[in-house]
């Protein structure tokens, strides 16, 4: 599993703070379980994306999150995982400019 960095649940206006050393992946992935229960989002600071920040949503009924950045359900993001890096970042900049959503990733292991 890749290492994220995540930023904590902050109100509309946002300061993201720089990166920092990246947490193991399974620190990241509990911390995220409970963001995602509730406030029901959570700030990913990437480095498969070359450490932008993203928003994982539980859910697309999920609001209150900072705008401006990209946002992806949590379920978008286990068919990006199946993927890898090369597929997501096309993926990413598909989201990024045409508001594209992952429904499934043809080809890649289940």
């Amino acid at each position: 599993m890749d290492k994220h960095t995540w930023g904590q649940p902050a109100p509309a206006a946002v300061a993201v703070k720089p990166p920092t050393e990246p947490r193991p992946a399974e620190e990241v992935a509990a911390e995220t379980h409970r963001l995602l229960e509730d406030p029901g989002w959570c700030l990913w600071r990437c480095s498969t994306l070359d450490n932008e920040v993203i928003v994982v949503v539980r859910d697309e009924l999920v609001t209150g999150y900072p705008a401006g950045f990209p946002v992806y359900t949590s379920q978008e993001l286990v068919e990006l995982a199946k993927a890898g890096g090369e597929f997501i970042r096309v993926a990413h900049e598909a989201k990024k400019t045409l508001g594209a959503k992952v429904a499934a990733v043809e080809g890649a292991a289940k």
